[in-house]
Parts: structure tokens; sequence; C-alpha cells
């Protein structure tokens, strides 16, 4: 419905998929009571959580990446304010969303020098990792100060003012309940 490109939300995954695999196969050898046969192949409890992990972190993924792919961070931003989340984890959450690029270009641009000072060698060494870390935090830092004293003198106090007031109807309520017995009747059943 979304029309978001199948293959770049999967490709996005598969940068999670480690994590949730390498969480999810310690309780195959953890908890390896047999569960049932299937076949004459024994399935332990221990893969049934395994499939579950996996599931579960697609399933979570997935959502978040169509969730950001089809909302404008705005939007989202004002519903949270408007659901009552505290100002200052709405306005942290905004403030990194939209100054994160910021932080890569700072690091494009440094790995761009350390590439050209290192006669094209792939990669920074680790004996340099240090000082580079150090150096971007540096450089992110006053590049932040100068972001915020621009922001003050254009008029920022510290807080967004979200304009949209959204107005629930009883259809949002009935929704909002079906979704919530759906995902605990979900988490009971995976």
């Amino acid at each position: 419905m979304s029309k978001t490109n199948h293959k770049l939300l999967f490709k996005r995954y598969l940068f999670v998929l480690p994590f949730s695999f390498f969480i999810g196969i310690g309780n195959i050898f953890v908890n390896n009571k047999i569960y049932c046969c299937i076949l004459n192949i024994p399935i332990s409890f221990g893969l049934i959580s395994f499939i579950g992990i996996i599931l579960k972190s697609y399933l979570t993924v997935m959502s978040v990446f169509l969730l950001i792919s089809t909302t404008k961070l705005h939007d989202i931003f004002a519903f949270m304010e408007n659901i009552k989340i505290p100002k200052i984890i709405v306005n942290e959450l905004n403030l990194t969303f939209r100054y994160i690029h910021t932080l890569a270009d700072e690091a494009g641009n440094m790995y761009t020098a350390y590439i050209l000072r290192s006669n094209r060698k792939k990669g920074i060494y680790i004996k340099d990792m240090g000082s580079f870390l150090g150096n971007l935090l540096l450089r992110s830092m006053d590049k932040a100060d100068k972001v915020y004293h621009a922001m003050k003198l254009r008029g920022y106090n510290g807080e967004y003012n979200y304009s949209k007031i959204y107005k629930y109807s009883k259809s949002d309520y009935i929704s909002f309940i079906i979704f919530f017995i759906y995902i605990v009747l979900s988490f009971y059943c995976i």
C-alpha cells in the first residue's frame, strides 16, 4: 500500500539480522529441551525461541522502516508530543534526526582527508582510530556549538512547537484497541 521498495527494506534489514541472529543462536544451545519431533527431527524450545527472535526483529524493523518511509518526521514528533511523551525526549530525538547528517558529513570530510594523506590506502588504521574519533568528537562539539548559536539567533528557546493537533475519532480508538490486542496475542503466540 505504501509503494515502498521491498528490496531496499530487506537490504536495510540485513544490517540488523546479525544482531538478532547472535542473540537468538545462544537460545538453541542453552534451552535444548525437546518441544516436539517433526519427521523424527527433534525441535527444541531454543530453536522455537530463535525463530521467534528472528521473526520479531524482522517485523519490528520493517514496521519502523515503513513508518519512517511513509510519515514525515515532523508528524511523528507532533504525534509523540500529542500523546504526552516528555518534551525533552521528543526534542532530543528531533535534534538527533535533524543533525545526524552533520556528524556524518564531518566524518566523511575527515575520512577523505585521512585517505588523501595516507597514500590512498583503504580504511583507517587501528593505531589512528583513537585520534580520528577524538578529532571527530571535538569537531562535532564545535559544530554543535555553532549550530546552537545559530538556532538561538533565530529564536530557538529549547522547544519546538508542533502545529498539528490530532483529534481522535471512534475509528481511531477502535483501531488502536484492535492493534493492541493483536500485539498482545502475537507476543503470546510467537
